[in-house]
Order: C-alpha cells, then structure tokens, then sequence
C-alpha cells in the first residue's frame, strides 16, 4: 500500500506543514496518545492487521501487535514497544536507553498466544517506535547489546514519513482554535438559511432565521423498527414505530443516519438546525464538543477529494488561519459529524452512489464519527442497496400544533389579530395538491399580506404568489419609475432553471448565468437592464444564492417550479414524462396551465412502454399533473385517471418481476410491491375515484388477464379515496372487492394505518380507517409475517448494544390499531 502516483489533497496539505510543527506535536503527546492515536492507525494504514493491545498489569514488553499475512509464512507477527520523548545517548547509555533496551530484549523472547490458528510463537519483527528522535548512537548501542536481526526502530523521522504518506489527514487541526469556527459557523448557517425568505413588507426588512432557538420548530424523525413484546412465556418480536426528535440523531448508536422527506418538509432546516444548536452549545462549554461540518452532497459528488479531506476543506473556509478546526484526537473519539445535505440534487444514481461510497469509505476508518445524509424518498434511496448499513428515518406529518407554533414565530413581529392568523391557518389546511410541511406553511404566511381575499387554487399558483412577492417586493423602497417589471425577472429565471434541469444540474456558473440573462435581454431589446436585474434576482430576491463561483435556486422546488414553467409546450413532454428528474416540474407545468388536461390526454399513445419502470413513473407524473388542472372539465380528468389506473394495472406484473428498477434484484417481492404502492398513491388522491370505482365494481371482463387488471386498476381507486380521506366511500366499496392479489389488502391496510396513527385528519375519519384496518386484519397477516422474515434477511438491528439479526420466529399477532375483527366468509353476501 504506497502513495498514488497523483498525491491526494491531505498529502498536499500534509507537505506544506512545516517538520518542526509536526516534530512538536508528536513530543506533546503522552505514550497512550501516540500509541493509539499515532501509531496504531498508522500500522492499520500501512497494511498490517489486528492491533492488539499487550500493555498494562500483565505487561510483555510489547504494547501493541500486528499482522501482515506473507505467501510463505503464512504470516508475519510484529511487536511494537512505544516510547514518549526522544531516545538518545553519547557515551555512556541513558536511563530510557536502558529501560527500553530492557522492554525490547523481552518483547523479543516472550511469547504470543493466539487464537486462530491455536498457537503460542514469538514475533518475527519488534519495532521500538518513540514520539521523539532516535539518534544513531542509542540505535547502534541497542543493536549491538541485544544482537537480533528482528529489531528494527521508528523514530520520529519514520514517524512522520509514515504519517505524510498514509495518514496524511492525522495534521488536520494540529493547532485548531475551534471557537472562531464556531462562531463563524452560527454565522453562516444563519446566513444561508434553506428556508425561503421572510421579510416585512416594509423598509425594516426584518428575516427570519428557521434555525435559531428562537424561531425553530422542534421537528420528528420516524422509522419502522421491531420490538420484544412478552406473550405470556414466550417472547415475540413485532413492528413498532420509533419516533425520536431531529436531535435524537446526535444521541443514538447509529453512527450512518438517512433521514428522507419530501420536498420542504424540513430536511435542510433540520441539519442545519443540528449544526447550529451543536456550535451555540461548544461557544458556551469548554468541554470536548462535537464539531460539525456542513456539506452538500453535489459537492461531495464534484470533488476528487476523500470526504475527510474535504470535510477538513469545509472547516478551513471558515476559520482565520485556513487550517482544518478538528484533529486526529476528535476524530478517534467520535466528535466529528459529517452533515450531508440534499443527496437527490445529485442529477445521477451514479453520482449518489459515488457519494455513498465515500461516506461508507470515511466510515470504515472512523467509525465513531457520525454521518448524517438527507434526501427525498426517491427511487434510488428506496432501491438501492448501497445503503446497507445507514439507519433510515422520515420525518414525521407536521401537524397542525407545529403549524401553529410556526406561524407565531414568523408573525411575532407582524401583529398580525388571531382572527387573521386561524384564517391563514385555515388556509393552510384547504389547499390542495400538497401535504401540509414547514415551506407550504412559510409561503402561506409571506403571501398573508399580499392579498388576504386571493386564496390559490394549488401549489403552482401558491408559488406563484410567493415569487411574485419576492420579486417585486422591492417597489416600496425603490419607487416603480426605477423597478424592473417583474415578468421580466420570472422571465429569466424561467430560462436559467429549465436551463439547468435539462442538464439535470443544480447549480450554474454565475458567469454563465450572467450570460444568458443578457443574451435573453438583447433579444428582447432590454440591454441596458442587464446589471440591475441581475443584482436584484440574484442578491435581493431571496429565490437564489450564490455557493462559491456557482449559483443555485434556494429550494429544490423552487428549480423545479421555474422549470416546470419554462417547458415550452405539452408535445415536449413525451420524452421527459417518463424520467423522476421532471416530474414535480411536469406538475407545475399544467399547475401554470390548469385547464389543459386535454393536452396529457393527447400525450397518453406516444408515452414508450417497452420499460416498465418508466411507464410506472409516467403514469405517476400523469397523475399528479391531472390533479394540477384544477380548471379543466371533469370528463378531460376522467379520461387522465382512468389511463393513470388502467396504466399502474397492466404494469404492475412487469414492474415487480423486475424488481421495481432494481436490475440485480435484490430485494424480495413483496417489498418492491410495497414499493409498487407507496410512490405511486400519491399520483390518484383524487375525489373523481369514486366515480372511477363505480364503472369498475360495472365493469365485466372476460378473460383472466382483463380480470386481474380490472381489479388492480379498482385497488388504485380505492387507495386514491384513502389519500384524500373518503374512508366512508371506501369502507363501502370493500364489501364487494374480492381481488385476486390479496396483497391489495395490503396496501390498503397500510393505507388506513398511516391514516389512523400518523396522517392529520378528523377523528371520525380516524374512527373509519381503524375499523377498516381491523377488518382486514386476518388478510394481511400472513403478508406481515412474510415482511418481517424478508427484513430480517435484509436488515440488522442495533439492540442492547449489539447486531443481531430479526427473530427467527415471526409473531403470532400483529401491532395493529383495535381489536382483531372476524373476518367476512368469502362467498357471504356484500352488504
């Protein structure tokens, strides 16, 4: 194992650090510092094996052995002696030439025992390894006292060879002030809130910041876990709901966290918020504190850097003298945490398994240190298996209690009367097209004064009013005579986002950005406004931000949204309605356009079907964007859905058989059913289901396949009544729904559950789902018992402190909502 030919960045790093600073540093360390923190993992990195410790009461003269296997031998056994200080002599030897000289004769005579293979044998080399210099008198005089070809000396010349070489990154922060770190992190989290901007719609221009103590919303993490429930005398196994606050994640054992969540649900925030309680916490304790590190995962994805050495990069930027603000002692106790946002702005499956591998590749050589990733739950996140190993959360519903508490925060300032903050609250509650979520409520409240009386119809025309907002908010100080019109800017940020999504790129140049706003401009015959405009979209629109020499859009969405805009007709979209990357912008597409569902209807032939994965995304963007066309005739919306229905029907056997996306499948088929429903049923939440279910429950196929498929395409219908809570409509529809794939049911069940315990809704609505979940209770459970014996061949669980596999046994009754219900007799009469 010896350096690249190209030397990696902690090598550069390591070279421009001056021999006298690092020979200083190694003396200041005490023997167990060096010997664990120098040179055990430097050993490791050279190659060797194990590591054990042989020092303490017992003591052999040896502190440390390590194995390197040999073709011949089978392998080689060295015992390392550490010494702290210098070992030197002139003419007569010293008291630590002696003392060492002793350790050495009986490190070299005394033997080893091992366990595989059973063995008791004395080392074939002992290396005297000393924090200070060796000099060649005290080498010479050893030498010749002990007489043995296996001695063999590191000195603090050796030392640091070694170091520069393997472990360049152990002088990352060797003399690190973290506090100015600290400060300037608050700083710059403060600065670059994810959250969008709101500012008073007066010349004060007061923002609030999401992440501070006075303005944060504590939000949930939660995950499917399993616990030991005790059934008389035996002791079963059975899924639970964990659910724990953002903060939990610094506290756990789980050191690779994913935490998913859809868009604006406070993923962002959420790290942010970690990174900053962690930084106000270390300003005020002058303890050992954690030290956090913000990067993006585009970023990490760019560079060709290990993530260490740019997580070493990102504390440099921020700290006076340029150097890394944690050291080799943080690293070895656990105190860095490695915050990675935004995995799904990497435009690749290839890039975010890139990203991964070097998370896992940090992991494997500091494993105590945290690393915190988030994303939107997408396909690759779901499928892929390169996340073995990391602990999954999402974030949990925002219920409206958050809302509210949000809602008080931003408008302390306003005075905004109580009548006026439950009507935004009300408002927040009507809108449809998109769960309620920390930016859903923001907008709501920037737009509050912006027209009270102007409720928007969905989440495209919500946007709209906030980016209007933004855009010209400046008139007030400014005075119109001087104001760029605001179509122009929603104009050229149209243009630079679909720009940059047809790329499938999250940031731009701001050359390059620059450039297109005046070539669009002197187009248009708008020369001379090429600098306002740019300095007032780019600086004080609060829509972007500028990272380094690039500039992105402050929210995923918000690209998304421009985007979507920019698509310059429906016939653009046969080939991107099939690609994830533009789905939500294919949303705000017909969201701008809400009476054309005529125009996907007359997309629907010229979708390709040769790929199932991508005739299920299809007909999962088709669907949304239908319930985007709020003003299109109901019989246009009927023709969508019901293609959306009959579509997830017929592709279902082909999606499953293969694997979902998943080209190596490697996960077991229920599972990618699972996967099957979940990311679809957002795309038929529509009221018109119940009359699509009507004409199915009608409907009388002749053949088996035209059987299978009608029941499949009623199975979407019903779950699309389940996501906009017409539990009465479906607790009536299930008595005469007798499915073939009883796996349905599941969905179903699953459906109703997260209705019951997690969805904010009505409490009799609350009262349907559970006993609907309790009628189907003796369906689904042999398909709950199949789920947990695949999870445990998939999964590993972190209990009392150790990894064990899923019990063997599966329980004999499931954690569901209420008592079990008798099951309805399969030829008993509907009704």
């Amino acid at each position: 194992m010896g350096q690249a030919s190209h030397p990696s960045k902690a090598h550069l790093d390591a070279q421009a650090i001056s021999r006298f600073k690092k020979e200083r540093v190694l003396l200041q360390l005490t023997e167990d510092q060096f010997r664990d923190l120098v040179v055990r993992p430097l050993m490791l990195r050279m190659g060797l094996e194990d590591g054990r410790d042989l020092c303490g009461p017992d003591e052999e003269g040896k502190d440390c052995v390590f194995f390197k296997a040999d073709p011949i031998r089978k392998r080689i056994m060295y015992a390392v002696q550490t010494k702290r200080g210098p070992i030197n002599m002139t003419r007569k030897a010293t008291e630590n030439v002696t003392e060492a000289q002793a350790q050495l004769r009986t490190a070299l005579e005394t033997s080893v025992s091992l366990v595989m293979p059973r063995e008791k044998r004395k080392p074939d080399c002992v290396i005297l390894c000393a924090s200070g210099k060796i000099n060649k008198a005290a080498r010479e005089h050893i030498q010749a006292e002990i007489n043995d070809t296996r001695l063999a000396f590191m000195g603090a010349d050796e030392v640091i060879n070694g170091l520069d070489e393997y472990y360049p990154e152990y002088w990352y922060g060797i003399e690190a002030d973290k506090f100015p770190y600290y400060q300037r992190l608050k700083e710059e989290l403060a600065r670059q809130s994810e959250t969008v901007s709101i500012v008073e719609q007066s010349d004060a221009g007061l923002a609030v910041c999401p992440i501070t103590d006075e303005s944060f919303v504590q939000l949930y993490l939660n995950r499917m876990t399993t616990v030991e429930k005790k059934v008389g005398r035996d002791t079963e196994t059975v899924p639970d709901l964990e659910e724990i606050p953002i903060y939990g994640v610094l506290k756990g054992k789980p050191k690779l966290v994913m935490i998913t969540g859809d868009a604006g649900s406070g993923k962002s925030t959420s790290l942010r918020r970690l990174a900053y309680s962690v930084a106000t916490k270390a300003l005020k304790d002058e303890s050992a504190s954690m030290v956090p590190v913000m990067m993006r995962c585009t970023e990490v994805e760019k560079s060709p850097h290990r993530l260490i050495e740019q997580a070493a990069d990102a504390t440099a930027r921020l700290t006076p003298d340029r150097g890394a603000s944690f050291n080799a002692t943080d690293l070895a106790a656990g105190l860095v945490a490695i915050l990675l946002d935004a995995l799904d702005e990497v435009s690749s499956d290839e890039g975010r398994a890139g990203v991964i591998r070097k998370v896992k590749e940090f992991h494997q050589t500091h494993p105590t240190c945290l690393v915190v990733i988030t994303s939107r739950r997408t396909p690759f996140v779901k499928e892929t298996s390169e996340l073995t190993g990391f602990t999954t959360y999402q974030i949990s519903s925002f219920s409206m209690e958050q809302a509210e508490r949000l809602v008080t925060t931003i408008v302390r300032d306003k005075s905004l009367p109580a009548v006026d903050m439950n009507e935004t609250l009300r408002r927040i509650r009507d809108v449809h097209g998109v769960e309620l979520n920390p930016l859903l409520v923001t907008i709501f409240v920037a737009i509050s004064d912006y027209n009270r009386q102007d409720i928007p119809a969905n989440i495209t025309e919500l946007f709209k009013k906030y980016t209007e907002m933004m855009l010209g908010r400046w008139d007030k100080q400014k005075g119109l005579a001087q104001q760029i019109h605001a179509p122009i800017k929603d104009f050229l940020l149209r243009s630079l986002a679909y720009l940059m999504h047809t790329r499938g790129d999250i940031s731009i140049p701001v050359a390059e950005c620059r450039a297109l706003f005046e070539r669009e401009l002197a187009s248009r015959d708008h020369r001379a406004d090429v600098e306002v405009l740019f300095h007032e979209i780019v600086y004080r629109s609060g829509l972007l931000r500028i990272v380094g020499e690039d500039i992105e859009f402050r929210h995923m969405l918000l690209q998304e949204f421009f985007a979507g805009r920019a698509i310059p007709s429906a016939e653009h979209l046969t080939g991107l309605v099939s690609q994830p990357w533009w789905t939500k912008a294919i949303v705000f597409y017909f969201g701008e356009n809400p009476d054309k569902c005529d125009s996907i209807n007359g997309l629907l032939g010229r979708i390709p079907t040769a790929d199932p994965v991508g005739v299920y995304t299809a007909a999962t963007a088709v669907g949304l964007a239908t319930q985007a066309c709020y003003l299109s005739k109901v019989d246009d919306k009927l023709v969508s859905f019901r293609w959306v229905l009959r579509t997830l029907a017929e592709v279902k056997d082909r999606f499953i058989a293969q694997g979902g996306g998943d080209p190596e499948k490697r996960f077991p088929e229920l599972m990618v059913y699972l996967g099957y429903y979940l990311h679809a049923r957002d795309a038929v939440a529509s009221h018109l289901m119940a009359d699509l279910a009507a004409s199915l429950l009608e409907a009388k196929p002749q053949t088996d396949e035209e059987q299978a498929v009608n029941e499949t395409a009623l199975f979407w219908a019903l779950v699309g009544l389940i996501e906009v809570g017409q539990l009465p409509a479906v607790e009536d529809l299930l008595k005469k729904f007798r499915p073939t794939d009883r796996r349905h049911f599941l969905g179903i069940h699953m459906g109703c559950y997260l209705l019951a315990n997690i969805r904010i809704t009505t409490a009799s609505t609350k009262d349907v789902a559970r006993r609907i979940c309790n009628k189907l209770t003796t369906k689904v459970r042999p398909y709950a018992y199949q789920i947990i014996s695949d999870l445990k061949s998939m999964l590993i669980e972190v209990r009392r402190g150790k990894l064990e596999i899923f019990h063997d046994t599966p329980p004999r009754e499931l954690a569901l909502p209420g008592p079990e219900v008798e099951d309805e007799p399969e030829d008993k009469a509907p009704g």
